[in-house]
């Protein structure tokens, strides 16, 4: 028993630690074994399914292999290299020595700023994510109405959705201008007839007049209602609709992605 034990350890003391391909470059580095590097990063290139982070830090380490040999032009194209593929990666002055950190901070810094002037000009968009995968965007935009369409709006019904050019405006307005009317028209109808059944002193006559004045009373008193209910109606129907809004995605002159949204007051 004792005998197969030992031989299982001798077996496994021979099978060699595997470790990551970044780290044993990375450990090249350090102890200044500056061609192991380039034979590890070259290797490991070559490997399928590197993630992006991987892939850029074995730039990143080429690159600063190549800056402590004072190899600057190959130093820089590492460097550029593994910012192209991971934007995030970021260094400071203290986890670098001098003379990596003179390459690698103006290529940083750099990089920095073209990433920020991507963000600025797509406007709405926040993140690169958003600017790689446009079709999952979502942006919550609060809409304000103008004040000179609100007070359109009260002032006479459909105004406010003519100015907002929604043509139901037409519709309310014409309802209302037709209840004005009939309204102002019944009103004077009723005076006319009220003064009519005073005057009148035939005892025949009496009830025939005081059935009109009645009849035009009643009318005034309906095309007042549908007044009223056409402007409340209308004001209702305004505030509980959004302004008219469109939402696309274009191409700028640059090649990005932009978001233009604009929403019609």
């Amino acid at each position: 028993m004792k005998a197969i034990f030992l031989v299982l350890l001798l077996f496994l003391s021979v099978i060699p630690l595997r470790s990551e391909p970044v780290e044993d470059a990375w450990n090249a580095y350090l102890i200044g074994d500056f061609d192991k590097v380039e034979k590890i990063v070259s290797s490991s290139l070559k490997l399928p399914d590197l993630s992006d982070s991987t892939r850029a830090m074995l730039y990143f380490t080429v690159g600063c292999s190549d800056a402590m040999q004072g190899r600057d032009i190959s130093a820089i194209s590492a460097f550029e290299r593994a910012l192209d593929i991971d934007p995030g990666l970021r260094k400071k002055s203290s986890d670098l020595p001098p003379p990596v950190w003179e390459i690698f901070s103006p290529i940083q810094e750099k990089a920095a700023s073209v990433r920020t002037s991507i963000i600025v000009e797509a406007g709405p968009v926040f993140s690169e994510n958003t600017i790689n995968n446009p079709d999952t965007l979502k942006v919550y935009v609060p809409v304000m109405r103008d004040r000179s369409t609100i007070l359109k709006s009260f002032s006479f019904p459909g105004w406010g959705h003519l100015s907002e050019g929604r043509k139901k405006g037409l519709v309310f307005g014409s309802i209302e201008a037709l209840s004005v009317m009939c309204f102002v028209w019944s009103i004077a109808k009723t005076a006319d007839e009220r003064d009519d059944y005073l005057r009148e002193n035939d005892v025949n006559q009496i009830q025939s007049e005081y059935d009109e004045y009645n009849l035009y009373y009643k009318l005034s008193w309906g095309f007042g209602l549908s007044t009223a209910i056409t402007y409340i109606a209308a004001q209702i129907d305004f505030f509980s609709t959004l302004p008219p809004a469109s939402l696309s995605i274009e191409n700028s002159p640059s090649g990005h992605n932009l978001l233009q949204l604009s929403i019609k007051l």
